[in-house]
C-alpha cells in the first residue's frame, strides 16, 4: 500500500490508544497504516459515496482488519460513534471541513482532537476552529509532489482560546515553528504580490496587493525571530 507524505503526515499527529473517525476515508490508508503500527484502538471509516464506500470495505477485508476498522455509510460525523474521540478531516476544501462540523456539532462532545487537512480557506478553518474552542498544538508545512500542504492538530480547550489576525492568517504554530517550506511558499507568495503590484493597476487594487506584501513580510520577521 502506497503512502504518501501527506497522508503519513497526518497518520504521525494521530495518539497512540485513540479511537478514531476518518471522514471521507476512500482508500482507508490512514485507518489501515495506523491499524497495522498498532497505534490505535478502533477506527471508523466513513463514506457517503457507493462506489468508495465499497472500495473502503474491500481494503479493510483485504488487509484482515475488520475486528479494528469499522466501515460506515454516512454523510460527514452524522453517526459519528460515542466512543470517538479524534476525527479526521483530510482532502477537502476547508469551507467544507467547517460544514461538515457546523452540521452536527453535538456528535463532537466526546471527540478532543481534531486531525485536519484543509485545502483552501485555512485563515477561516482556523478562525472557526478557535471560536469552539480548540487550540491548535502541531503544524506540519511542507510539499508533497509539488503542492503545498498544511496538516494541523487541534485540541478541545478548558479555556477560551484567542489568537491574533496574523496567527489567523498563517498559523500559530508555523508561526512559532516555521518549516523551510513555509518559507519557500510565503516567499513565493510575495514575488506574486509584489510583481502584481507594480503592475498598471487600478489604485485600490494595487493597495490589496501591497498590504498582502506587508503582511507577509510582518510573518516571516514573526517567524524568523521566534527560531532565533
Amino acid at each position: 500500500m502506497h503512502v504518501s507524505k501527506r497522508l503519513s503526515a497526518i497518520a504521525s499527529l494521530v495518539d497512540k490508544g485513540s479511537y478514531i473517525a476518518d471522514i471521507g476515508s476512500d482508500h482507508c490508508v490512514v485507518p489501515i497504516l495506523l491499524a497495522e503500527q498498532k497505534k490505535i484502538v478502533y477506527a471508523e471509516a466513513v463514506e457517503n459515496k457507493k462506489g468508495p464506500y465499497q472500495k473502503m470495505c474491500h481494503e479493510i477485508q483485504s488487509h484482515g482488519l475488520e475486528d479494528v476498522i469499522h466501515p460506515v455509510f454516512a454523510d460527514g460525523i452524522e453517526a459519528l460513534g460515542e466512543k470517538v474521540d479524534t476525527v479526521v478531516l483530510a482532502g477537502m476544501g476547508g469551507r467544507l471541513i467547517i460544514s461538515i462540523l457546523e452540521k452536527h456539532p453535538e456528535r463532537l462532545k466526546n471527540v478532543s482532537s481534531l486531525i485536519l487537512d484543509p485545502h483552501g480557506d485555512l485563515p477561516s478553518v482556523r478562525s472557526f476552529l478557535a471560536s469552539k474552542g480548540f487550540l491548535e498544538c502541531a503544524s506540519m508545512f511542507f510539499y508533497d509532489e509539488g503542492i503545498a500542504y498544511n496538516v494541523m492538530k487541534w485540541e478541545k480547550s478548558s479555556a477560551p482560546v484567542t489568537y491574533c489576525q496574523q496567527e489567523i492568517d498563517f498559523g500559530p504554530m508555523n508561526l512559532k515553528h516555521p518549516s523551510e517550506d513555509w518559507f519557500l511558499y510565503w516567499e513565493k507568495q510575495l514575488r506574486y504580490h509584489e510583481g502584481i503590484a507594480s503592475k498598471n493597476l487600478p489604485l485600490e487594487k494595487r493597495k490589496e496587493h501591497l498590504e498582502s506584501c506587508q503582511k507577509i513580510r510582518d510573518a516571516i520577521a514573526t517567524a524568523k525571530q521566534n527560531i532565533n
